[in-house]
C-alpha cells in the first residue's frame, strides 16, 4: 500500500511539472498573440487560441469538481473511523481507485494541452485532430471510472453507517430493557 502511495505521489508531481511546462506554453503562444501586427492573422489566432484553451479550462473544472469531491469522500471517511466499529477498508480502496483515475485524466488533459499548445498558427492536422479526439475519450472515460468509484465509496460508507447506527441502536435497546428490568425489580 505503501508502495502504492508513493507510486502515485511520484506521478502526481511529475504530472503537476508537465502541467506547468504546458500552462507556459500557452502563456507564450498568449504573448505571440498580443505581439501579431497583422489584424486579420492576431484576430484568427485568438479565435484557435481561445477555443483550444475553453476546451483545456473545461477539463480542468471538472478536474477541480472531482478532487473536491474526492477530498470531501476522504473527510467522511476520517469522521466514520473517528467513530469507531465502522470498516471502510471498501471506501478507502474506493477513493484510491478514484485517486488513480484522476492522475490518469490530469495526465491525458496534459498532454492534449501539450498538443493544443503547440501552435496557433495553423490549424490541427488530421492526425492530431485525431489524437486529440483519443485523448478527450480517455479523459472522460477516467474522469466515469474515478466518479463511479467515488460513487462505490460513499455508498459501502452510507451501508457502514446503517450497520452501526442499527448495532448502536440494538445496544441501546438492550440498555433501556435492562434499566427498566432493574427499575421494575426495586418497585
Amino acid at each position: 500500500r505503501d508502495e502504492i502511495k508513493t507510486n502515485r505521489e511520484e506521478t502526481r508531481t511529475k504530472v503537476e511539472g508537465l502541467r506547468a511546462e504546458a500552462k507556459t506554453k500557452i502563456e507564450a503562444l498568449r504573448t505571440k498573440i498580443q505581439s501579431e501586427k497583422n489584424e486579420a492573422k492576431k484576430k484568427a489566432y485568438e479565435v484557435r487560441f481561445n477555443s483550444r484553451t475553453k476546451i483545456l479550462d473545461g477539463l480542468d473544472k471538472i478536474a477541480l469538481n472531482i478532487a473536491s469531491t474526492k477530498d470531501k469522500v476522504n473527510e467522511q471517511i476520517v469522521k466514520a473511523q473517528a467513530l469507531g466499529g465502522v470498516d471502510v477498508s471498501v471506501a478507502v480502496s474506493e477513493v484510491a481507485i478514484a485517486d488513480a483515475k484522476l492522475i490518469e485524466a490530469k495526465a491525458k488533459i496534459t498532454e492534449a494541452s501539450n498538443l493544443l499548445g503547440t501552435s496557433v498558427e495553423k490549424n490541427l492536422t488530421e492526425a492530431e485532430k485525431t489524437k486529440l479526439k483519443a485523448l478527450t475519450t480517455e479523459i472522460h472515460a477516467n474522469f466515469k471510472a474515478s466518479r463511479e468509484a467515488l460513487s462505490k465509496a460513499v455508498k459501502s460508507l452510507r451501508e457502514q453507517m446503517k450497520i452501526k447506527m442499527k448495532a448502536s441502536a440494538s445496544a441501546n435497546t438492550e440498555v433501556k430493557t435492562n434499566i427498566k428490568v432493574i427499575v421494575g425489580f426495586w418497585k
